[in-house]
């Protein structure tokens, strides 16, 4: 294990995380972490666009890079990032960045090269248990870790005992922007909704077809809870799935208001306050956990102690076969908590 020994002189930090949301989400208590152990540091992160919404006005990064995949033939993914880098550096005066981090919880040779080519003079990441030049990319590596035994987050810290650092925030949350915690506030109002006052918030998108709970389960759940426990239901989703969304509140007989969350943080917002999110495994979990509420997590073929809510109080339930409709309202009824 490697150690700083002048910490104060830890300028510059570069956090390469990439993929989805649920995936940032996860990388935030190490985020969170270096802020504490680092203060005189900026951080920049690494990422595609759709998280940097989520760490925007946060105070958890100083700058972005901003990765966006290309389909053209001669296109080059480690040349277009090294593009970014150099531009970054440039625009933002940055002559060296001092420590990048490959945040995932397993190897990866895309995040090593990207790494390697920051130029950072300390490179950490997760390396291969094989043999593989990419391994040299990293001068503070990680032994690999048996990946189903992690949740994301954990997995994301362990990386930052290369450090030497042993005190890790495990706080997710996130910070919700006042304009939209008035527009869910608003939207409360105009539907005669109280905060958390028996709200249900269900989000019906997914982008894994194993994942996506049918309409008529929706429908089946939020009747028996409006009837059982006097629950609304708000009704979020992709503008796609609004077809979809319509008919679950039409089955819900008055109890089910659709809600248009076309900006992340309006999702966060919504389901701060409510009392519970259903939704199926994938972004939206990870988005309702770190917004403070329970979440009632429908889980297909991902396996959940990698990829479920973070932290107390929430509730997974897994399917038997691998598709998420093999889960039933009464399976979902018996999950909520009165």
């Amino acid at each position: 294990m490697h150690t700083i020994t002048n910490i104060e002189a830890v300028r510059e930090i570069l956090v390469i995380r990439l993929n989805k949301i649920g995936d940032m989400i996860c990388a935030i208590p190490l985020i969170k972490t270096l802020r504490r152990n680092f203060k005189n540091a900026e951080i920049t992160v690494f990422t595609e666009e759709p998280s940097i919404e989520l760490l925007e006005g946060s105070g958890l990064a100083d700058g972005f890079i901003v990765y966006k995949k290309d389909r053209r033939l001669l296109w080059n993914r480690h040349l277009e990032c090294l593009r970014l880098l150099k531009k970054h550096k440039r625009e933002a005066g940055i002559g060296h960045f001092d420590i990048a981090i490959a945040v995932k919880g397993g190897f990866s040779s895309f995040l090593a090269a990207i790494t390697f080519l920051s130029g950072a003079r300390i490179r950490i990441g997760y390396v291969s248990p094989e043999k593989r030049l990419s391994n040299l990319f990293y001068n503070f590596p990680v032994d690999p870790i048996d990946i189903p035994r992690f949740h994301q987050v954990d997995a994301c810290l362990n990386l930052l005992t290369a450090l030497g650092i042993k005190e890790m925030s495990r706080d997710i949350t996130i910070d919700i922007p006042a304009e939209h915690k008035a527009a869910a506030m608003k939207f409360l109002r105009e539907k005669g909704l109280q905060p958390k006052e028996r709200l249900a918030v269900f989000n019906i998108s997914n982008n894994r077809d194993a994942s996506k709970w049918d309409v008529d389960n929706f429908i089946k759940f939020g009747r028996a809870i409006s009837q059982r426990y006097g629950y609304n239901c708000i009704i979020t989703c992709v503008p796609a799935d609004k077809e979809k969304a319509v008919k679950i509140c039409d089955g819900l007989s008055g109890n089910g208001f659709l809600h248009d969350t076309s900006k992340l943080m309006d999702f966060a917002a919504i389901t701060s306050v409510a009392n519970l999110l259903v939704a199926g495994d994938g972004g939206a979990i990870h988005i309702g956990a770190a917004a403070g509420a329970k979440v009632i997590a429908l889980f297909g073929q991902t396996n959940p102690v990698i990829y479920g809510p973070y932290g107390e109080g929430h509730t997974i339930l897994k399917s038997h076969d691998g598709n998420v409709n093999s889960i039933t309202p009464d399976d979902v009824i018996r999950a909520v908590r009165i």
